[in-house]
């Protein structure tokens, strides 16, 4: 009996967690394609292609650094845009922007918006090495508890 609560509360505990986790991590995506944690670059521009710069928008200048605040327009035209091993972006299309800004805990958060839907990019999931530690010290910590619970018993009969 002792052990069943135990389980029970085990399993109960690691799912709250994990939806609690979950749910932060896919709040954070609906608003930004990527997250990341450095600046980047413009790879390419071809055709009409804006970006900004200190009186606003400008012709795009391969290699520009893009950090918070920035922003791509595409026009009749295309863009490569990489922020490292997190995100890279493909802009293609007329009427497709990229905007960079900041999020509360310090990385960027890259936004794609297209008035024809023609975005194509690579996005990697945002992995968060908090949520990883703490996932596994609560996994570790309930196992623990379950053992003492019941006895700390190798043994596998009941």
């Amino acid at each position: 009996m002792r052990r069943t609560v135990f389980s029970t509360i085990a399993a109960v505990s690691v799912g709250v967690f994990t939806a609690l986790n979950f749910t932060q991590e896919a709040a954070s995506q609906e608003i930004c394609d990527c997250i990341v944690g450095e600046a980047g670059t413009l790879d390419s521009a071809a055709g009409v292609v804006q970006m900004s710069g200190a009186n606003g928008l400008g012709p795009a200048q391969q290699g520009a650094v893009l950090g918070s605040g920035s922003q791509v327009v595409v026009g009749a035209g295309s863009a490569t845009v990489n922020f490292g091993q997190e995100c890279d972006v493909a802009l293609l299309g007329v009427n497709t922007e990229l905007t960079v800004s900041p999020l509360d805990n310090g990385q960027l958060c890259v936004r794609v918006t297209s008035d024809n839907g023609v975005v194509v990019g690579e996005v990697t999931p945002d992995l968060n090495p908090l949520s990883v530690l703490l996932a596994g010290g609560a996994i570790a910590g309930i196992i623990w508890a379950i053992d003492e619970a019941s006895g700390g018993d190798d043994s596998a009969s009941d």
